[in-house]
């Protein structure tokens, strides 16, 4: 007998069907490999695109941390102008304050001595004065607490309205301090409208004798 092995399975294939064979083989393998590559392509592509997101990211912080600072800056410029115009208008306030306090404390001394004193005298000057500032200065600088108060002191020249005209004065003083020409206007009273009031009130006035 002889040592040789038989002939292996493909020699009696034709060579045609060998390289059909082959040919499947590859295809099986091609198909296999892509298929692992489709599974990990989502990765590659992923990894891929990372850098332009982390870009694109920081690009949006930083336009919208520039974004926040020029609206900040805006914010804090309008609310300097404001501050600076509110005290450039209350600056322009100061004389006329100054003038209001001095107006007042005179009016509230007058009536005190209107009030008070029994010297005919006395009486008389703070009379003259008394009304000089009511139908003058105290127009000017006045507001409609103080009208009210000086009207009752015209018609009531005792202590009592003597020292509730003294708090009137000193309440609008105070409150008038931060005031802007705008809000001054607004507290004033206005008599050239109330001409009833004028022809009532503010034609006849007590004589300084009691």
């Amino acid at each position: 007998m002889s040592s040789d092995s038989g002939p292996t399975e493909t020699s009696n294939l034709d060579p045609k069907e060998i390289n059909t064979l082959l040919q499947n083989e590859k295809l099986r393998l091609d198909i296999t490999n892509t298929k692992r590559f489709r599974s990990t392509e989502w990765v590659f592509k992923l990894i891929s695109v990372v850098p332009s997101l982390v870009a694109i990211g920081g690009l949006l912080i930083t336009t919208n941390q520039f974004l926040t600072q020029q609206r900040t800056g805006m914010i804090e410029q309008n609310l300097r102008s404001k501050a600076q115009s509110e005290d450039s208008r209350r600056e322009f306030m100061r004389p006329l304050l100054a003038k209001r306090l001095e107006i007042y404390l005179e009016a509230s001394e007058q009536a005190a001595k209107l009030a008070t004193s029994q010297d005919p005298k006395i009486r008389q000057i703070a009379h003259d004065r008394f009304y000089l500032l009511y139908y003058g200065p105290m127009v000017f600088v006045e507001d409609k607490d103080v009208s009210e108060a000086m009207v009752k002191f015209n018609n009531n020249q005792d202590l009592k309205h003597s020292l509730a005209l003294a708090s009137a004065l000193r309440k609008s003083y105070f409150r008038s301090l931060r005031f802007t020409p705008e809000e001054w206007q607004k507290e004033q009273e206005d008599y050239a409208a109330d001409s009833a009031r004028m022809n009532s009130d503010f034609v006849e006035f007590p004589s300084p004798g009691r």
